[in-house]
């Protein structure tokens, strides 16, 4: 008799994790591949610091006035206004109505018809192509919010269709339409078309990353899931600290946006060799097909298994069990609220999501008007997901989830009220202690 712990033996079976393995070479194609989407995500859903950055601009000077420079047209039409540090600086927005009058201090002043830009750093950007300057300043965060926008609508949708109709088929219909509609934005031709094949990327690539986090819980072993979906995130801290570095070198926004589209091609390339979920073949009824994916993960991870009519049946008759138990409940949203119980857990998570959300992306989609450099900014801010991840994943290893949560939060919190008399030059680093 064999005695080696890769051999199968039919009476060993209860779980597909007892015939593929918990966690082998198989699976970690798959985390790959979600590890690299995840990345490639974050590039998009934080673009908008590069695409839309904060530059300096004034108000355009007359033909009759090109041969003045910058710094003496200022002087002579342009109104100094006081700054958040008190400090005067020349308005951004305003012009002397008689700019030659030599008596400025009694001088209207009248709003810009056109605007002149700073490009000694970015050659080009939304900003500057659609004028999203003064009264239309609000513009660049309502895009960002169409985005995410874009993500909840396929939050929902993505979930149903990934149960109806398979996690493969979802991913790669996610991955066409974030590949299609991310190298379009590259070529918009107005703020309006820009918009919606953003909200067309969010669609997408949300989709398709939230599909394969599906596919990839359900394929490794339950005492893996919590430390990959820390190792997970570190997919998104390195695109994060990724992306300043690709904005330093690609200074035209239409350039930017089709470099970051670029890792889609390889994710849909690659597409090819990524399984289907077997539980979901199972649960469906496509006995062969998921006999054939569960042969190729028992192979690849080194399973040596015997007599595959019966363990397949055993699988199939688990499997029929769980989905009869979960059409008899017929679960549902409502559920999360019907017992005092699970009201409260429901309410508390909601709260937790909202919080963590709305201080993070405020935080992250704001590096830009924080002191110093902003790329440094947002690089450092990208290098503490490290170290966030790590520790997360210790304490939850070590004290468990609750006080873990608690304690990192109240952390968030303070370090956030700490800034407030803290100068610009450092308002940065205290801020991000956030993401612990």
């Amino acid at each position: 008799m064999k005695t080696d712990e890769n051999y199968m033996r039919q009476e060993d079976t209860k779980e597909l994790f007892d015939v593929i393995g918990y966690f082998g070479s198989w699976q970690r194609r798959i985390f790959f591949i979600a590890f690299i989407s995840l990345m490639a995500h974050c590039w998009h859903v934080l673009a908008m610091l590069f695409l839309a950055p904060n530059i300096d601009h004034w108000c355009q000077r007359p033909t009759t006035y090109s041969n003045i420079s910058t710094d003496q047209w200022k002087d002579l039409a342009i109104p100094r206004v006081q700054s958040k540090n008190d400090s005067g600086i020349y308005s951004s927005c305003l012009v002397y109505k008689n700019f030659t009058s030599h008596m400025k201090e009694e001088n209207s002043t009248t709003a810009c018809a056109s605007w002149e830009y700073d490009n000694s750093f970015y050659t080009s950007t939304i900003i500057d192509e659609w004028d999203l300057v003064c009264e239309n300043d609000w513009l660049p965060s309502m895009s960002t919010s169409l985005y995410m926008g874009g993500f909840m609508t396929s939050v929902f949708i993505s979930g149903q269709l990934s149960d109806r109709y398979g996690r493969r088929p979802i991913i790669l219909f996610g991955g066409i339409i974030f590949l299609a509609s991310g190298f379009a934005c590259a070529f918009s031709t107005s703020f309006l078309m820009f918009n919606i094949l953003r909200f067309l990327v969010a669609f997408g690539a949300s989709g398709t990353v939230l599909t394969i986090i599906i596919l990839l819980l359900e394929v490794i072993g339950p005492e893996y899931r919590s430390i990959l979906g820390i190792c997970y995130q570190f997919g998104w801290a390195l695109g994060y600290t990724i992306l300043p570095g690709v904005a330093f070198l690609v200074k035209k926004w239409r350039h930017f946006q089709l470099i970051i589209s670029v890792p889609w091609i390889l994710l849909c390339s690659i597409w090819w060799f990524l399984p289907e979920s077997p539980r979901w073949l199972l649960s469906h009824g496509k006995v062969k097909l998921a006999e054939k994916e569960i042969r190729n993960a028992a192979r690849v991870n080194g399973k040596i298994v015997s007599n595959w009519q019966v363990i397949m049946a055993q699988l199939m008759t688990k499997e029929k069990q769980e989905e009869e138990m979960k059409r008899n409940r017929q679960a549902t949203f409502l559920d999360l609220f019907k017992t005092p119980n699970m009201r409260k857990k429901s309410l508390n998570n909601f709260l937790f999501w909202f919080v963590n959300a709305f201080t993070y992306y405020g935080l992250s989609l704001h590096t830009n008007d924080m002191g110093g450099n902003p790329l440094i900014n947002f690089f450092i801010a990208g290098t503490l997901e490290f170290p966030a991840n790590i520790i997360g994943f210790i304490l939850i290893k070590h004290v468990g989830r609750r006080i873990s949560l608690m304690a990192l939060m109240v952390v968030g919190g303070v370090a956030c009220l700490l800034t407030v008399p803290v100068s610009d030059s450092y308002v940065s680093l205290a801020l991000k202690a956030n993401s612990y």
